[in-house]
């Protein structure tokens, strides 16, 4: 059992518990070149000042060390998300469709403004209860779909209509019938909300 390092220091070393991926050893990784990366600097030190004297070694320590604070200088790119509709203001809890992968990683963000309850979230895995949500309400709303979402507590229902791609069954929700579903559906922004009465 303890043939492995990472077990071994799972189990015994202090805050090992908590990484819960050997692949996040990957830390370590880094540190180890960072610390090869220091000594080779001191050896390429050392050999210049035998060469060029203590003076020039400063000045080619102090040269490298500016190249690399350079390089992290440099603008980054980062991705534009966007805004959170103004139909996140909605009472929670609230469900946001299209559900998946990279929608719920959207809801999650949008949800950091003001952290209404929401039942979208993403992660390593899908916990099956919400794997199963996710498949019962791909026909929402319908007498199912609203009957599940009522019994979770669910209080809004948001259908994000510029995230539902081609899907037909997506595009068709602002005129599915809701008659005798005790549902109140309004447009706010491009969002369909329904609110489960």
């Amino acid at each position: 059992r303890y043939l492995t390092p990472y077990r071994f220091l799972f189990d015994f070393a202090p805050g090992w518990d908590g990484v819960r991926t050997p692949g996040r050893l990957n830390t370590l990784t880094s540190l180890g070149l960072a610390l090869l990366a220091g000594a080779g600097l001191c050896v390429l030190l050392r050999t210049a000042r035998g060469r060029i004297g203590q003076r020039g070694a400063t000045a080619v320590g102090l040269g490298l060390v500016a190249v690399i604070l350079l390089e992290g200088l440099a603008p980054l790119s980062h991705p534009r998300v966007p805004p959170p509709p103004l139909a996140m203001r909605a009472e929670p809890p609230q469900l946001h469709l299209p559900a998946g992968f990279h929608d719920d990683l959207v809801y999650s963000y949008w949800s950091t403004a003001g952290f209404p309850a929401i039942v979208n979230g993403a992660g390593g895995i899908d916990p099956d209860p919400y794997d199963r949500l996710r498949k019962l309400v791909t026909e929402f709303p319908d007498e199912r779909s609203v009957a599940a979402l009522r019994k979770l507590g669910v209080r809004t229902v948001l259908v994000h209509q510029y995230r539902v791609g081609t899907s037909p069954s997506w595009q068709e929700v602002v005129e599915k019938p809701i008659r005798g579903l005790r549902l109140d559906r309004k447009v706010v922004d491009g969002v369909v909300v329904f609110r489960l009465r």
